[in-house]
C-alpha cells in the first residue's frame, strides 16, 4: 500500500508520523505546518479526539508524508499542493482554477469536500 493512501490499522502510519514530527520539533510547530490546532493534535495522539480524524489524517499525509500524486487537472503535484488547491476559493477569472475546481468535485478520490451540485458553479 502506498504511504499516500489511508492505512487500515489501529496505530496507523499517519499517527506514527504525526507523533514523530511532534517529538522532533514541537506540537505548536506541527500544528502550524498542518493547519490544525494544538488541542486537536494532542487529543488525536492520546486517542481522545471526539470526532472523525479523516481531515487530520489527510493533512498529515499531505504535509508530513508528502509524495507526488497525479491530479486530473494539474498533472503531477505534491500532496501538500493538492490539499491547498482543494481549499482555494473558486475563481472564474482563471481557466486553470476552473479546471481544478471542476476536477476536484467531479469524483477525484482525494477530494474531501462536497461534490459539485447541478446548476451551481462548475
Amino acid at each position: 500500500m502506498s504511504e499516500c493512501m489511508p492505512a487500515q490499522t489501529p496505530e496507523a502510519d499517519w499517527i506514527a508520523t504525526l507523533r514523530a514530527a511532534v517529538e522532533r520539533s514541537s506540537i505548536r510547530k506541527v500544528s502550524l505546518r498542518i493547519n490544525v490546532s494544538t488541542t486537536v493534535i494532542s487529543q488525536t495522539l492520546s486517542g481522545k479526539y471526539p470526532a472523525k480524524t479523516d481531515n487530520i489524517e489527510a493533512r498529515v499525509r499531505a504535509h508530513l508524508m508528502a509524495c507526488d500524486i497525479e491530479c486530473p487537472a494539474l498533472g503531477l503535484i505534491s500532496t501538500a499542493r493538492c490539499d491547498a488547491e482543494q481549499r482555494a476559493e473558486f475563481s472564474s477569472a482563471n481557466h486553470v482554477a476552473i479546471r481544478r475546481y471542476r476536477a476536484c468535485r467531479a469524483g477525484c478520490p482525494r477530494y474531501r469536500g462536497a461534490p459539485a451540485q447541478k446548476g451551481g458553479a462548475q
